[in-house]
């Protein structure tokens, strides 16, 4: 869907929008070699955490633990479904770290 700038309507608030915002990382290895990209298919390539911070009113925290790096992966895609976030900020999701 594109939108254009002569589209987009003003709207005065006089409060501001409670937005849901979710934060997270992601952090992988490859022991490979320093400096190598991750290949899912690859057998010495793995995300071994990912981390969420959620915006939200409750002081309650979670740990959702993982087997392996299929249900890690499972269970954040699952979480991330469930939560759906207004928006999503993720750090350095345009590479890897």
């Amino acid at each position: 869907m594109n939108i254009t700038f002569d589209q987009i309507q003003k709207i005065e608030l006089t409060t501001l929008p409670k937005l849901f915002i979710l934060y997270w990382d992601m952090e992988s290895c490859s022991m490979r070699d320093p400096g190598f990209l991750l290949i899912g298919e690859e057998k010495n390539d793995y995300v071994y955490i990912i981390q969420m911070n959620l915006c939200l009113l409750n002081n309650n925290i979670d740990f959702i633990n993982a087997i392996d790096q299929k249900d890690l992966l499972l269970k954040f895609a699952e979480l991330f479904r469930y939560l759906r976030p207004d928006f999503e900020i993720g750090y350095n999701t345009g590479s890897y770290d």
